[in-house]
């Protein structure tokens, strides 16, 4: 019974320490993201003082391209808009510069930062949050961007 035992423990131990698990390298961001990325879908969900709110999908994003240079353009349904843009960490940070409408308004330069929360060779997904609080109310929004090469 003994022998048994042993023969039993011993092959557990082979089994469960005979592969070595090496993790998947991580993919380097600043690599990964360059090129051009087409818009998939972009949600925005709002919640008023920890309820929800509204959600709404929003239109109007075709592509995203980024450049090696951190440069890059975003196109919406009315045109392009070009940006600088930096990375730190799973952050991308883009630099909207103020350029004039055809309408001859001016479009008024902004930051924006996004987490990135997955990018792959072909899927990338950005998220964006915000928190206003108006007339004593808290608003807080995630807006979901998805993207594919």
């Amino acid at each position: 019974m003994k022998k048994i035992l042993l023969i039993a423990v011993t092959a557990l131990i082979i089994v469960g320490c005979s592969k070595k698990n090496s993790p998947t390298p991580p993919i380097e961001l600043k690599v990964a993201i360059v090129g051009t990325w087409t818009a998939k879908a972009d949600t925005e969900i709002i919640t008023k003082d920890g309820a929800a709110w509204h959600t709404y999908a929003i239109p109007g994003y075709i592509s995203l391209t980024f450049k090696n240079d951190g440069t890059g353009t975003k196109v919406w349904s009315d045109g392009p808009r070009t940006f600088t843009y930096t990375i730190s960490d799973n952050k991308i940070t883009f630099n909207f510069a103020e350029i004039d409408n055809p309408d001859g308004s001016i479009a008024t330069a902004f930051s924006e930062s996004l987490d990135v929360k997955t990018i792959t060779s072909t899927r990338l997904v950005m998220i964006y949050q915000d928190d206003i609080t108006q007339d004593g109310s808290l608003y807080h929004t995630t807006e979901t961007q998805q993207f594919s090469k």
